[in-house]
C-alpha cells in the first residue's frame, strides 16, 4: 500500500514536519490471524510454524490425548492419585503447611 502525503498537510515546527489540525495520514498495516506458513525458512513472516517431524507430531498427539483422558476422568478421583512428596527442608515444610492451611481455610476451625 502506498502512502500519499501532500506537503500542504504539514507545517514546520522547530524544523520538523507536523501534521496540521484536521489532516490525516493513512498507512498500511499487515495483520495475520491463524495463518499457516509452510516455509520454515520464512521465520521473519507472521504465522504459525508447524513441525514436519513425525516423531514430534506423534509425541504431541499422545500427550494431548493423555491430557484429555485425565481431564475427562478428573471428576472420578476428586482427591487425586498423587502421594504427598516427602519434604526434608524446614522452609519447604513451612510452605507446605501454609498451603495445606490455606486449602482447608474454607472449612473453618483453621487459624490462618
Amino acid at each position: 500500500m502506498t502512502t500519499l502525503v501532500n506537503d500542504d498537510d504539514f507545517t514546520l515546527i522547530d524544523g520538523r514536519k507536523v501534521l496540521k489540525d484536521g489532516k490525516k495520514i493513512t498507512v498500511g498495516l499487515t495483520l495475520v490471524d491463524n495463518s499457516m506458513v509452510e516455509d520454515t525458512g520464512a521465520l521473519h513472516r507472521p504465522g504459525t510454524r508447524l513441525s514436519t517431524d513425525a516423531t514430534a507430531t506423534e509425541t504431541r498427539s499422545t500427550a494431548y490425548s493423555g491430557y484429555l483422558a485425565d481431564l475427562g476422568d478428573a471428576w472420578r478421583h476428586p482427591g487425586g492419585d498423587e502421594k504427598a512428596p516427602v519434604i526434608t527442608d524446614s522452609r519447604e515444610a513451612a510452605i507446605a503447611q501454609r498451603d495445606r492451611e490455606l486449602a482447608d481455610a474454607w472449612k473453618g476451625g483453621v487459624n490462618v
